[in-house]
């Protein structure tokens, strides 16, 4: 799964978008479920809430938001299916954290591409009543580099994917193919334990851990 990642992204970055300017406002290095966040629908910015309830659902007080879609099962399942053929998007990041279970321990990674360039997720969107808009990360098994720290991670779009992606001519089970397929830019280091805490926000999580020789 992805259940949190972080964002510093410059506009300078994003040159694509009209409103690139705007993603200074979702600056944060420990985003969490429920948070704001930037995502990207017709090369514009747009805020949305990380979590997304069935469209179906009428009372959502009870009810957990859901973070993530299984893209081997994203068209098998009532709540995802016509989002994925649907309403896609870009979620941006620069990267994204996991924990890898040793002995009784979790520790925390980070995740990153080279330089901390922007990473550009799948992810699929539903838009409420009252035009908020809620967002779903895709995710997949994990490339083989990766593995060996969590088994999952979010399907990350390099451009040739991001074509098919934004093109909804594209057939949805050649995509669902296409994007299965492995990514092998990423890069990872350990990190801190201060990231397990949601209320720690600095740019000291996301880098590499180092030990304190005594």
């Amino acid at each position: 799964m992805c259940g949190r990642y972080y964002n510093f992204i410059s506009k300078e970055e994003l040159s694509n978008l009209s409103n690139n300017e705007l993603i200074s406002d979702f600056k944060s290095f420990n985003i969490t479920p429920t948070s704001e966040v930037a995502i990207v629908i017709d090369k514009q910015i747009i805020n949305a809430k990380w979590g997304l309830y069935p469209t179906w659902l009428k009372e959502m007080k009870d009810s957990k938001p859901l973070i993530n879609a299984r893209l081997e099962t994203v068209l098998e399942k009532k709540t995802f299916k016509t989002p994925f053929e649907k309403r896609r998007c870009l979620v941006l990041m620069s990267g994204w954290y996991e924990w890898k279970q040793e002995r009784k321990s979790k520790i925390p990674y980070a995740f990153f591409k080279e330089n901390n360039k922007t990473i550009k997720v799948a992810g699929i969107y539903n838009k409420r009543n009252d035009e908020s808009i809620e967002v779903c990360i895709l995710t997949k098994n994990a490339s083989s580099q990766l593995k060996g720290i969590h088994e999952r991670m979010p399907v990350v779009l390099n451009e040739e994917l991001l074509s098919y992606w934004n093109n909804y001519d594209t057939d949805t089970k050649y995509l669902q193919e296409q994007l299965n397929l492995e990514i092998n830019n990423i890069n990872y280091h350990r990190v801190d334990i201060a990231v397990n805490n949601p209320k720690n926000n600095n740019d000291n999580l996301y880098k590499e851990y180092s030990e304190v020789p005594f």
